[in-house]
């Protein structure tokens, strides 16, 4: 036998439930008969105080000694009443059809703002995309041609499609429109790399491009890697673990022991990947 069923076997059920229906029957016996002693005059801060030996759980302690009556008038009525009582006479001139608008407080404490979840698109959405801007582009250039507010471009002609585009003027005089032709094609060439050449980046340039590729924000993440090399005699091994390091914005030391040899570096996630990849796999140890 359990405790659950001894403790069926020794209590009926309703036993506390008729102890508590006692205790505030009485609670509110004792009540009632302060009530009427204290409207008829008779009752003395004495025998109001003095406490029964059962404690009334309802009752509850003021935390302040005083307790604020309720007001004449409320003071959001003050404005609209003539006097300090309620009756008949109204303000009329502050009653309108107009709604009146709280001024709108600020928060002592500013709201923290919503992070939104950047938008991830696909390879193929990335090309639809794409398409979508190169097709608006063409087509807003074929309307102004079609209005008249821009000239219509050459037609591009190739010596594979000479005699389409041209018909019957290639077959009238064609060593003439080949030439034109070729000039054409030379055209279109020195503008393609005199284009290729404006946005050609200087070797300066480049290596700025490339060192702010490598640098990354470390003031929300910083990482840190612990590397143990049995052998750093090599001169080309510390080279590239000291310009590994510089290159990819990462911090650290290296102890040298004849023993034992630790590289501790930290920086960015990114640094911290490649390089965890340069001393695991690119440099070989063991020749």
């Amino acid at each position: 036998m359990n405790l659950i069923e001894l403790l069926g076997n020794c209590l009926k059920q309703g036993n506390y439930e008729k102890k508590a229906h006692a205790m505030r029957a009485q609670w509110l016996a004792r009540d009632l008969e302060r009530i009427g002693e204290r409207e008829s005059g008779d009752d003395d801060d004495e025998d109001y105080d003095d406490d029964s030996d059962i404690e009334n759980p309802n009752d509850i302690a003021l935390t302040s000694g005083t307790v604020d009556l309720i007001p004449e008038v409320e003071w959001w009525d003050l404005e609209l009443l003539n006097g300090a009582q309620y009756d008949e006479s109204f303000d009329m001139q502050m009653i309108t059809s107009l709604i009146e608008h709280p001024v709108q407080i600020k928060p002592a404490v500013p709201q923290p703002e919503i992070a939104s979840m950047p938008l991830f698109l696909t390879a193929r959405e990335k090309k639809k995309i794409v398409r979508m801007r190169k097709k608006e582009k063409q087509d807003a250039i074929t309307d102004r041609i079609r209005l008249g507010l821009q000239q219509p471009p050459e037609p591009r002609v190739k010596l594979s499609n000479l005699m389409r585009v041209l018909g019957n003027s290639a077959i009238q005089d064609p060593s003439a429109v080949e030439k034109k032709v070729r000039a054409q094609v030379e055209k279109r060439k020195i503008k393609h790399t005199l284009h290729n050449a404006e946005r050609k980046l200087t070797p300066q340039e480049r290596k700025l491009k490339k060192r702010a590729k490598l640098k990354e924000d470390t003031s929300n993440e910083t990482q840190v890697a612990l590397f143990r090399v049995t052998d750093l005699s090599n001169r080309k091994h510390r080279f590239k673990i000291d310009v590994n390091a510089q290159q990819y914005n990462l911090t650290g030391c290296c102890i040298i022991n004849p023993k034992c040899n630790l590289i501790l570096i930290e920086g960015g996630p990114t640094g911290i990947r490649k390089y965890t990849r340069l001393m695991l796999h690119r440099i070989k140890w063991v020749v």
